[in-house]
């Protein structure tokens, strides 16, 4: 529905291709995803630790409940062009999906992470290096306005 099955990930903003290496699926633990809104033609980079599932459930219900957590979640409900239905959950589920697709690209390293800091690190400076070689960011005309790397506690 959401999940693009695909080999690659094509970035909007750079033309850069990413490709996918392994199977990778909704319940993959750690791992960096691009959203592409398909009607403005912008995208996203993130990352989670824990399975994407939990953290697609996470981005829908914001989007949904306009909670401004993320800039998924306000692009969509800040945009004129992104006019959805709420409820039912079906009709929401069913528009959200003609407009926006995922591709979960990369398949994060935990291998020497001992801690939930250092997966959550891990992750972050994944995304971040993708933000900029997808161009992901605002400056970019992409969806994240500000890097991965600046949400790392020092």
């Amino acid at each position: 529905m959401y999940i693009c099955e695909s080999k690659t990930a094509q970035s909007y903003h750079s033309g850069y291709t990413v490709n996918i290496i392994g199977q990778l699926d909704c319940n993959t633990v750690g791992v960096c995803y691009l959203v592409r809104d398909k009607v403005c033609r912008r995208a996203s980079v993130g990352s989670t630790v824990n399975n994407f599932k939990t953290r697609w459930q996470n981005h829908k219900s914001h989007i949904r409940k306009a909670v401004r957590s993320c800039e998924i979640s306000c692009h969509f409900n800040d945009n004129q062009f992104h006019n959805l239905t709420k409820e039912p959950l079906k009709t929401f589920d069913n528009e959200l999906s003609d407009q926006i697709e995922v591709i979960i690209f990369e398949k994060l390293d935990f291998i020497k992470c001992l801690t939930l800091e250092d997966r959550s690190r891990v992750a972050k400076e994944r995304e971040s290096f993708w933000q900029n070689q997808l161009m992901t960011l605002s400056d970019f005309g992409g969806l994240n306005k500000r890097s991965a790397l600046n949400e790392i506690k020092n």
